[in-house]
């Protein structure tokens, strides 16, 4: 979807809902569909019928994360039924955007506005995964100023350090938003404790197994200034609750091979790739879910993440990834194994993703495709 011009939609045929908005899918995605009462990711751009484009999200650099509900209510109804992955032609009448009072100097009173978005991530949950309730529990503590409350105790064992623990989890920014959970998935997530958010970790690090716990993580514990955007704002105060299941000590950490003999292919982000082994399966687009092994080193060796400790893959939407993962394994076949090298620019930039990986690092990754659901 380009930024400044409309993408040809003859041929396609256009859907008129009840309240007037107009669409056309002009890409369908896959998964999930979208209800009014989501939290979207995408880009999007918006144009006067007729006239001029007056705002697009591409000129940010980067998706917008916003609630159905306080947008305008065709751009919220002109969303529902979309899958990530999709892109869609909007049209709203002005009694469903601005009406007549227009919003100068951009949009003119009885605007008829056009949008395209492009989807890549919807979050909604039903009531069941909302925050349990704490009135009447003590909360505790730490030193460092994580507040936790426990829902209920669990009798088996504490994780130790750097230990990987099995659980399911939720987390919400201050004003209830949801952010990410695990219990859409029918399994619990597991992760290596010493490889989170600090509050987390410590909130977690004198659970037991079998418990339940509530945390209210300060943002200095959480992600800081920075953020984790689009999903975590700036200096964001965080709530978790946890439930602990299992844990385990890490298997051992894989070495890098040699690609010596193997000759890269670069990219004109700057990226570069070497095919260690060439798969045989499908390939993967930003809003497949992939299931992948991968480990994660520094330019000068020192690993900052893997899956092979843990003893289980990963599975994610691959536009949750920065981009030099989109673009590195966007011709991957599933059955694959590649060696990634991701220059700052299409990796954590500047800013870089604290305390494991420094600003303006360049990241080698070896990644092994495992299945792509698409």
């Amino acid at each position: 979807m380009a930024d400044q011009v409309l993408t040809p939609i003859e041929g396609i045929a256009a859907v008129q809902l009840e309240s007037g908005v107009t669409v056309w899918d002009i890409k369908v995605g896959h998964g999930e569909s979208v209800r009014t009462d989501a939290t979207v990711v995408a880009h999007y751009a918006g144009w006067v019928k007729g006239g001029e484009l007056f705002d697009t999200s591409r000129r940010r650099k980067r998706p917008s994360q916003f609630e159905l509900k306080s947008v305008l209510p065709g751009f919220s109804v002109g969303f529902t039924g979309m899958k990530p992955g999709g892109i869609r032609r909007i049209e709203i009448p002005p009694d469903m955007a601005y009406g007549g009072g227009g919003r100068e100097p951009r949009i003119p009173p009885n605007a008829t506005l056009i949008y395209e978005v492009e989807l890549f991530d919807v979050m909604q949950v039903s009531a069941d995964f909302g925050p349990t309730s704490v009135a009447g529990l003590e909360p505790s503590t730490t030193k460092s100023g994580v507040k936790y409350w426990d829902i209920k105790t669990g009798s088996g064992k504490r994780p130790p350090p750097q230990s990987i623990i099995t659980a399911h989890y939720s987390g919400w920014l201050e004003n209830g938003k949801l952010f990410h959970t695990t219990l859409k998935e029918s399994e619990p997530e597991r992760f290596a404790i010493d490889k989170v958010i600090a509050g987390l970790g410590e909130g977690i690090g004198t659970m037991q197994v079998g418990g339940k716990r509530r945390l209210e993580i300060p943002a200095e514990l959480g992600y800081g200034a920075d953020g984790l955007l689009p999903y975590v704002p700036p200096n964001s105060r965080l709530f978790f609750e946890v439930e602990l299941f299992d844990v385990s000590a890490p298997l051992p950490k894989p070495k890098q091979t040699s690609v010596d003999d193997i000759k890269p292919v670069e990219l004109p982000s700057g990226l570069k790739y070497w095919d260690i082994k060439v798969g045989d399966g499908i390939s993967p687009d930003p809003v497949s879910f992939i299931t992948a092994h991968y480990a994660g080193w520094l330019e000068d060796g020192t690993m900052f993440d893997n899956t092979f400790e843990m003893g289980r893959p990963m599975r994610i939407r691959l536009s949750k990834l920065v981009k030099g993962w989109i673009e590195g394994l966007e011709k991957m076949k599933v059955g694959g194994k590649r060696r990634l090298k991701i220059p700052p620019e299409v990796g954590f930039g500047e800013q870089g993703s604290p305390p494991h990986i420094p600003p303006n690092a360049t990241l080698i990754y070896e990644v092994e495709l495992l299945a792509v659901e698409n």
